[in-house]
Parts: C-alpha cells; structure tokens; sequence
C-alpha cells in the first residue's frame, strides 16, 4: 500500500497538469473575494457591516472547490488517456488499493489546496476592506470557516477521483464536471432552491455558512450540509471502489 501511495504520488508532482489547475483555482478565489466587496450592498448583496457578507468574502474561497473537482477526475483519467493503466495494474493487480491510494493522495492535496485557499481568501479580504466599515468576525468563526474550505476541497477532489474513475474518459469527465457545476447546478440553485440545496454546491455553501440563495431560499445549516457532502462522498466512493476492479481496462 505505502509503495502504491509513493507511485500515485511520483505521477502527480512528475506532471504540470495539476499545477495549472491549483494556480487557477487560487486565482479564482481570490478574484471572487475581491468581486464580492466590489458590489456588496448592491444587486441583492448583503453589506461590508453584516456578518454575513464578510462570511461570504472570508469563505471566497468556495468557489475554487470547483477546480479541485476537476483535479481529481484529471488525476483518475490521465492513466486511461495515456494507456498507463495497464502497468499499473500488472504491477498492482488489486485495483482497489490503486483506487484507495489515489483517493488519499488526492485527497490530501485536496486538504492542502484548501488551506492554502483559505489562507489568500484571508488576506485577499484584508485588502479588499481596508479603510472600509465592515463587520467584524471572531477567531472561532475564522476557524470555522477555514475548517469547512479544508474539508470541501478535500471531499470534492476526492469526488473527483471517483467520478473519474467511473466515467475514465478525461475529456467525457471534464466536459461533464463543467457543466454539471457551471450551468446545471447552478440554474438549480438559483431557479429551485428546494431542490438545489440538496445538491453537493449547496451543501458546499451551506457547509462554508452561506444562508440564502439569491431568490430567498435557505440552504442548510453547516452540520446538515457536512452531513449532506459526506454522504455523496460515500456513495460515489462506493460505486467507484464496486465497479472499478470488475469491468476491463480496454
């Protein structure tokens, strides 16, 4: 297992892909921080001097859990893009400890991608209300925020690998990971909040203490969404570990 664990290691950091993706998703969160201040109190924001808008700009962060997806189905596809695959199940030949390995690799870059997320949120917030009034908010809620960015990004890329892992054609996972999060999910959200809070964004944004959607509704509370986003994580976990070592490679 440990020897399976250096291997999926050695394929990420030997490759530029994911830092691509890594640089991009920082950047995403960071440009959203820095849009959120720029129109709160304005096209239905909340403002600088509420909580919950300052919740929104210290947990900006939520909207690069996006590309953390997308890393992982990367990382679970590369090896049936490029016909690798087939190596490394002769060299391990039980497909559930490659799965395994893969899930805790990327799901502790996952952890740290989030941490580092979190972190320019942060400060990217610092700058973005200097000199401006602003609600305050307590180190718990800091923490708990940072918490939730930690865990979001860990579960998705998780998902990620998952999904990849079923679908295995990269370009089918990536073309399917951007629609479902860049349009179907979130025309649910904003257009059936009832339904849309169930969904794995709005148990993100639950998680990160988001209260309302733009036309009013209500997503869950911090615990119900973790509770909400575990469970998809077990589910598709669970069928990618089931029907993984059972179907052929070619």
């Amino acid at each position: 297992m440990l020897k399976q664990i250096r291997s999926e290691f050695q394929k990420i950091y030997t490759t530029r892909t994911w830092l691509g993706i890594i640089f991009a998703s920082l950047i995403f969160s960071v440009m959203t921080v820095f849009a959120y201040a720029q129109i709160a109190g304005s096209m239905g924001m909340p403002n600088l001097n509420t909580s919950e808008m300052m919740t929104l700009l210290y947990g900006g962060a939520a909207t690069g859990v996006a590309l953390a997806l997308i890393l992982g189905v990367i990382g679970a596809t590369s090896e049936y893009r490029y016909g690798t695959i087939d190596h490394t199940y002769l060299v391990q030949p039980k497909r559930y400890i490659v799965l395994y390995a893969k899930l805790l690799i990327h799901g502790i870059i996952g952890a740290i991608l989030g941490l580092v997320a979190f972190a320019l949120a942060y400060l990217a917030t610092t700058v973005a209300v200097s000199g401006k009034d602003h609600a305050e908010i307590s180190t718990g809620e800091l923490f708990t925020i940072a918490m939730a960015t930690i865990a979001a990004y860990a579960i998705y890329t998780m998902l990620g690998v998952a999904f990849g892992s079923l679908v295995r054609n990269q370009l089918v996972g990536v073309a399917a990971t951007f629609v479902w999060i860049f349009i179907f999910e979130r025309l649910l959200v904003v257009f059936t909040p009832d339904i849309g809070k169930w969904l794995p964004g709005g148990a993100v944004n639950g998680l990160f203490g988001v209260t309302a959607i733009l036309n009013g509704g209500k997503y869950f509370d911090r615990s119900t969404s973790g509770a909400l986003l575990i469970a998809y994580a077990i589910v598709l976990i669970g069928l990618s570990l089931f029907f993984t070592p059972r179907r052929d490679v070619s």
